[in-house]
C-alpha cells in the first residue's frame, strides 16, 4: 500500500519516539522482549527473524516480507491458506490459490474477512442439528396439581422423556466468525457491523469458540473456506493496542517458521497417505543437569517408521524443516541431526527448505565415518498460479518418497 516501508524479515527498521509505546505493547503481547531486540543508541528495532506480516504504528506502516528472494507475503498467506482449508484434494480449485503476477499484499485482512463473511450470511451461514431433550414429567404453567395426580394414579396421563432435533446456527464455525468478528468490531463499517450482529450468533454456552479446534472443508462448507481462513488469520495473528494518547494501533504477525512447517507436514501427510510419517506433540526427554534436576529434551519435526518397545526409540528417518533462505547445512543444523540420529538410531537424515523454483537435492557428506550424511530437499512454495502450486506440491511429494527408499 503507498506509504508503506517494505522490508525483508530480520532487517531493522527505525522506531520514531511516537511508536515507542505501541510497538513495546504489540511486542509484549507476543511474549517478545521489545529491549533485548531495540537499540536505544541507533533507534533501530529487529523484529525477531520468523515474523512476518504488518506493523500500523502511529507515524507509519511497515510490511514485512519473506527473505527468500522470489518468495512474497502472498505466497506465505496461500501456505496459510492450505493449512486451514484444504482436507481433501477433491475440494482444490485452482482460482483460490493463484497469485496474479504483480500482485501486491492487501493489509486490510479485516475488510477481506467482513466481506467475505457477507458473503456467507447471504448465502446462508452453517447450520447443523441439535438435538433437545424434552420431559414431560416436568411441570410448566398453571398446573391442577390434584387432577393431574389424580390421572396419572388412573393410568390416564403418563410422564414422557423424549427429544427432538432442529437446526441450529450454533455451528463450530459461526463461532470462529464471532470471536474474529469480536476482535475487530470496533473498525467496522456501522452498516455492516448490524447486518452481522442481526444474523451471527453472539458467543454463549451453546456456542463456544475453541481456539484448538481444526476446520474440516468438505462440499457442504467450501463456500466457507475463505471466510474460516481470514477469521484465523484474524483470530491467532492479529493484534490491537491503544496508546496513551489513544490512538488505536494493530498488528498481523505469524511465525513464518511455524507455519512452513506445518504445511510440509500437511503435504506429506496429504500426498503420501503413509501412516508411518508421524510426529511428536511434545518433546522427550534424553538427560537431565544435576543436581538441579532440570530436565533437557528434543523434539525433531517429523519421524518415518518411528517406533519405541522396552524404553528404545527408533525412527527409520528424521526430517527437519527449516525455513532458511540460502545458508544451508549450518553446523547447528548438523550437530543437531547427528545427534538425533544418534538418539533414534537412524542414517537417514532429511532437512526440507523453502524454494522460490524447482531447486535439485543436495547433500552433505562428513568426511569421517563416526557421522552420517544429510540430504536437503527443497519444495517450491511460489508457484504463480495454483495447478502449478499443486504439481510442485507433488513432485516434491513423490521426490521425499524416493528419498526415503535410496
Amino acid at each position: 500500500m503507498v506509504g508503506d516501508i517494505i522490508i525483508n524479515q530480520g532487517e531493522p527498521f527505525v522506531v520514531d519516539e511516537e511508536d515507542l509505546e505501541a510497538l513495546e505493547s504489540i511486542t509484549d503481547s507476543l511474549n517478545i522482549n521489545f529491549y533485548k531486540y531495540f537499540n536505544s543508541s541507533t533507534g533501530l528495532f529487529n523484529l525477531p527473524y520468523p515474523y512476518i506480516g504488518y506493523l500500523k504504528l502511529p507515524s507509519k506502516s511497515i510490511v514485512v516480507q519473506p527473505k527468500h528472494e522470489g518468495v512474497s507475503i502472498l505466497h506465505a498467506i496461500r501456505i496459510y491458506y492450505f493449512i486451514n482449508t484444504l482436507s481433501s484434494l477433491n475440494h482444490f480449485n485452482p482460482k483460490d490459490y493463484s497469485i496474479e503476477a504483480g500482485a501486491d499484499f492487501n493489509l486490510d485482512v479485516k475488510k477481506l474477512f467482513i466481506d467475505e463473511l457477507k458473503k456467507v450470511i447471504k448465502i446462508g451461514l452453517p447450520t447443523h442439528y441439535s438435538k433437545n431433550n424434552i420431559y414431560t414429567d416436568k411441570l410448566h404453567g398453571n398446573v391442577d396439581l390434584l387432577k393431574s395426580h389424580y390421572r396419572i394414579k388412573l393410568n390416564k396421563a403418563k410422564p414422557i422423556n423424549t427429544n427432538s432435533t432442529k437446526l441450529s446456527l450454533n455451528h463450530p464455525i459461526n463461532a470462529l466468525f464471532r470471536h474474529a468478528f469480536n476482535l475487530i468490531k470496533e473498525s467496522v463499517d456501522a452498516k455492516d457491523a448490524t447486518l452481522i450482529n442481526r444474523n451471527l450468533p453472539h458467543l454463549s454456552k451453546e456456542l463456544i469458540f475453541d481456539n484448538t479446534r481444526e476446520y474440516v472443508i468438505n462440499s457442504v462448507n467450501y463456500y466457507c473456506s475463505h471466510a474460516i481462513h481470514l477469521a484465523k488469520l484474524i483470530v491467532e495473528n492479529y493484534l490491537k493496542v491503544t496508546d496513551s494518547s489513544r490512538g488505536i494501533n494493530e498488528s498481523l504477525l505469524f511465525n513464518f517458521d511455524s507455519v512452513f512447517e506445518k504445511f510440509v507436514k500437511k503435504v506429506l501427510l496429504m500426498f503420501l497417505k503413509d501412516n508411518r510419517i508421524s510426529y511428536w506433540r511434545s518433546a522427550k526427554t534424553f538427560g537431565s543437569i544435576k543436581p538441579y534436576d532440570k530436565d533437557k529434551q528434543y523434539l525433531p519435526d517429523i519421524l518415518y517408521d518411528f517406533k519405541s518397545s522396552k524404553g528404545v526409540d527408533q525412527a527409520s528417518a528424521i526430517i527437519d524443516v527449516k525455513n532458511k533462505s540460502s545458508y544451508y547445512f549450518s553446523n547447528n543444523d548438523i550437530y543437531q541431526m547427528q545427534y538425533y540420529s544418534e538418539l533414534l538410531k537412524t542414517s537417514k537424515l532429511i532437512l526440507i527448505y523453502p524454494s522460490a523454483f524447482d531447486k535439485e537435492e543436495i547433500l552433505f557428506e562428513p568426511f569421517t565415518n563416526s557421522l552420517n550424511s544429510i540430504k536437503a530437499m527443497f519444495i517450491n512454495i511460489a508457484a504463480s498460479d495454483g495447478v502449478s502450486f499443486i504439481k510442485s506440491l507433488e513432485a516434491f511429494a513423490t521426490s521425499f518418497q524416493d528419498s526415503l527408499y535410496k
